[in-house]
This record gives structure tokens, C-alpha cells and sequence, in this order.
């Protein structure tokens, strides 16, 4: 649970923590988002930086700016021009269990960063490296995907 909602992190790559996020209930407000957020994916702590100051050059408050470390992820939240939620983020190299957020501070250096998310986040249950739970991961889901085809076997697949 996070902010009073339950969530759900779905992934088919054992690379990725997660490739969709669903989020129970809806505002009953008009305009309300059905897409919470669109995230994509960059690969170093630079290209965030080169993203803020892009965003704020544009004309993006910085207000409007959520700089989070998730502890397997830094991240940039902000709206785009149709007020849909995108995400832009950097895997780090941890699994932390999710959700979870703290501040993310753009002016440190990647060192100063990745110690900062250690000394967050690694003495939770639940934090390895991201190689560690990426590898427990694909086995978890092998073993899942075996069982779904052997109970649709038994069945004639009808239902599965």
C-alpha cells in the first residue's frame, strides 16, 4: 500500500522490476488519468540532469519536478503538456522492495548519489544487488510459467 492504494508491480523481464503498475480505484473527478504515468528509461545520472535542465528550460516549474530515489531507480516525475504523469529514470544497481521514496538530489555527484541510496536503503529486508533478484526472478517466473503450462495440459487449455 502507498498513499491509502494498493499496489501492483507486472513484469514479463526479469531485467525490469516492473513494466506496468496498477494502482487501485479512480478519482471520480472529471479529468481524472486512467494512465498513472509513462515512464522510459535512460541509462546514466547524466541524462536525468540533462532532462531537469532541459524541462526547466522549457518552462517547467521546478515545483512541478519530482526528483525521487526508489532505491532500484532514480527518477524525474512531471506532467507533459496534457497533464499525463511521464517518468524518466536510471535503474540503479540494487533491488529495493517497493514502493519506495526519498528525495533525489540532482546537484551530487553519481558517487555521492549511489552512496546516498545505500545508506537509504541497505539495511532493508529485502535490498540486494539488482543482478541477485534479476536472476531469482527469472527462475521464479520459469517455474510459475512451467506450472501454467502443465495445469493447461491437464485442462486442453480452455481456460489458461
Amino acid at each position: 500500500s502507498f498513499r491509502g492504494r494498493n499496489l501492483v508491480f507486472l513484469s514479463r523481464d526479469p531485467t525490469e522490476h516492473h513494466q506496468v503498475l496498477l494502482v487501485d480505484g479512480r478519482d471520480d473527478q472529471v479529468g481524472s488519468q486512467v494512465v498513472n504515468q509513462i515512464s522510459l528509461r535512460t541509462d546514466t545520472l547524466d541524462d536525468l540532469r540533462t532532462v531537469h535542465g532541459r524541462l526547466l528550460a522549457a518552462g517547467v516549474e521546478d515545483s512541478r519536478i519530482s526528483k525521487v530515489d526508489h532505491g532500484n531507480a532514480w527518477s524525474l516525475y512531471f506532467p507533459d503538456p496534457d497533464g499525463n504523469r511521464l517518468e524518466v529514470y536510471m535503474a540503479s544497481p540494487w533491488y529495493a522492495p517497493q514502493p519506495a521514496a526519498e528525495p533525489l538530489d540532482l546537484s551530487q555527484s553519481d558517487a555521492e548519489i549511489a552512496a546516498t541510496t545505500m545508506a537509504r536503503f541497505g539495511d532493508k529486508p529485502g535490498f540486494r544487488p539488482a543482478e541477485e533478484w534479476q536472476r531469482d526472478f527469472a527462475a521464479a517466473f520459469a517455474a510459475i510459467s512451467g506450472l501454467i503450462k502443465a495445469v493447461r495440459s491437464m485442462i486442453g487449455g480452455e481456460y489458461l
